[in-house]
């Protein structure tokens, strides 16, 4: 599943402002980092930490609006496969 972005998602600051900052569904500002999902639900669109995906039950409810965050896989340096061949 993809993350369909809208105006509220990005980053609701100006130019000046770092742009990893989210909206969360509880209308708190978080870094990206700590986002461990997004909700699409219409009530509460937004973004999820650890502690408001634990407190909403997303998980254990099976929720069809949640959409965990896609962890980027471990990248393996070029010259690291080189040396490990030699």
């Amino acid at each position: 599943m993809e993350i369909l972005y809208t105006a509220d998602s990005k980053s609701i600051f100006g130019k000046n402002e770092s742009p990893h900052h989210r909206r969360c569904i509880d209308g708190k500002i978080t870094g990206c980092g700590n986002c461990v999902g997004f909700c699409q639900f219409r009530d509460h669109p937004g973004y999820l930490t650890k502690e408001l995906r634990k407190e909403h039950n997303c998980i254990k409810k099976g929720c069809n609006y949640y959409i965990p965050k896609v962890k980027k896989p471990v990248t393996t340096s070029p010259f690291a496969v080189l040396a490990a061949l030699v």
